[in-house]
């Protein structure tokens, strides 16, 4: 709420209304049941961000302890079994838990009616409160990203490192984290894309009304996809190798195997499943992007507008 009272008492040139907003914007974001609200009685966002930080370091650190244990008779196809299990759950991991901050967040993830009752009075441009509006979301799903997927970005490839006879240069650790960080975050930020593109589809197809009552059920539903992702982790060191040997329907329907396969290629595999998981997807995907994508969500502020 400041940063609306300096929009309204103060003539601000375009940049600065769309900092004050961003900053605006991201405050609401934390406005949700278990980061805001008493502090005796809720878990802090800090709180949180660390909590989401704890699975990928303490998981890191389980195998750096076995891959040290057992490195003695590690062979190289063993060795690249386990370490194919471990980047797949890493990706799984991260791209439930950013997709399951992307539901609970539903609700703001555009301006919502309560943002254009108090925004659409004052001097400033739909595109700058829109443009405001993403940005801090960027922001705050950010912050998560970082939270789940940045310390295993350093950790993991040093864990990895004890499986390898002789020891691996320096230059085989950065390359591994920069492609470990490169897929991970990849993940993430296709499930937060994802979310914004479903909302924006919706938006568009849907009057307001008819969005307001079937978001509840779109959120169920995703909620229970994100659940079963995350109860499917415990499984994936045995079902992957069986769903590679018989080039399963489910490596190609489930998104995280699209971000396994951009992960393996960047690795240089010669696997033509994780090839093929990567060039057909991602060019499909990219395709998406340049040519649909954009122009949905270009037309998601008027839709808003004229919905409220």
């Amino acid at each position: 709420m400041l940063a609306l009272l300096k929009i309204r008492r103060f003539p601000q040139d375009e940049k600065d209304q769309f900092t004050d907003l961003t900053r605006h914007f991201y405050r609401r974001l934390f406005d949700i049941d278990f980061i805001s609200g008493d502090a005796e009685a809720r878990l802090g966002a800090v709180q949180i961000l660390t909590l989401l930080a704890f699975p990928g370091v303490y998981y890191a650190m389980l195998r750096f302890m076995s891959y040290e244990h057992d490195s003695w008779q590690l062979t190289p196809a063993s060795y690249n079994a386990d370490a194919l299990s471990d980047q797949c759950l890493y990706v799984f991991f991260s791209m439930a838990v950013i997709g399951v901050v992307a539901v609970l967040e539903w609700d703001r993830l555009f301006p919502d009616g309560r943002d254009y009752a108090n925004l659409m009075p004052l001097p400033l441009k739909l595109r700058t409160i829109f443009c405001a509006k993403i940005v801090a979301v960027c922001q705050f799903v950010g912050l998560f990203i970082l939270a789940v997927a940045g310390a295993p970005v350093l950790i993991y490839p040093l864990a990895a490192s004890e499986g390898l006879r002789p020891a691996p240069s320096f230059q085989y650790l950065t390359r591994t984290a920069m492609v470990h960080g490169i897929a991970a975050f990849s993940g993430c930020l296709f499930m937060l894309l994802f979310f914004v593109a479903l909302q924006g589809v919706l938006i568009n197809l849907l009057t307001y009304t008819q969005f307001r009552k079937i978001s509840p059920y779109v959120q169920g539903l995703a909620t229970v996809v994100l659940v079963c992702l995350l109860f499917l982790l415990p499984m994936i060191p045995e079902l992957l190798p069986v769903w590679e040997k018989a080039h399963s329907s489910w490596l190609y329907a489930l998104p995280p195997m699209w971000f396994l396969g951009l992960y393996q290629t960047l690795l240089g595999t010669h696997d033509p499943v994780f090839l093929s998981l990567f060039t057909d997807r991602d060019r499909c995907l990219c395709a998406f992007g340049r040519g649909r994508s954009g122009r949905v969500l270009y037309s998601v502020p008027a839709a808003c507008a004229d919905g409220i």
